[in-house]
């Protein structure tokens, strides 16, 4: 199971929220996790630089539904030197199978039961708001160690493998407090 980066403890506006795009590229056995940073691969031009038709965005004949495709695409910031520009974290993880390899596309329930969607389902992407997140990226890329842990406050920037970091190029946010116990810290999100 991927790693728990984001709490339940959430304050947002549902405007701040997008559900436009899907998952795209290879997911890992154990899925991405929910608080993951994302950034747009394909958006909703077409060739002919007109909008795609919302209505359609089905690839299964006779549907029109995003339960089965959407056109535009969002995938990870992987890496921190080659950082495009983040559009939000996910809300849901993210996967295709089960720990017992189950895939999930025949367990419906299960997949609205653990807040979990599969790749080619629409993912929320939270732009703005409060959330408990964890799993801090705190090295120091300057210097090749690590810095102390962010207080309130601090800039919140993206790192590797779309985790939030104490350090980078690309501002997202502000720390809200130092972290906990459990490695979580408050923060305030704000992707521009």
């Amino acid at each position: 199971m991927a790693t728990k980066l984001l709490k339940p403890f959430r304050d947002y506006s549902e405007h701040d929220v997008l559900n436009l795009f899907s998952y795209a590229g290879a997911v890992p056995i154990d899925g991405i996790s929910a608080g993951t940073v994302v950034y747009i691969v394909s958006d909703y031009k077409q060739s002919d630089g007109n909008i795609s038709n919302f209505s359609d965005l089905s690839s299964v004949d006779n549907t029109v539904s995003s339960l089965f495709s959407t056109v535009g695409k969002v995938s990870a910031v992987t890496n921190y030197d080659d950082l495009p520009a983040p559009i939000g974290i996910t809300l849901k993880d993210i996967k295709e199978i089960d720990e017992n390899g189950t895939p999930l596309i025949y367990e419906p329930r299960m997949c609205a039961e653990r807040n979990i969607v599969l790749p080619h389902q629409a993912v929320p992407v939270l732009t703005k708001g409060v959330v408990l997140i964890g799993d801090i990226d705190k090295t120091d890329r300057v210097n090749g160690g690590l810095t102390v842990d962010p207080v309130g406050g601090d800039p919140v920037y993206v790192g590797d493998n779309g985790r939030i970091a104490t350090d980078g190029e690309i501002v997202i946010g502000k720390f809200l407090s130092s972290p906990d116990q459990d490695g979580f810290a408050l923060i305030l999100l704000n992707v521009i």
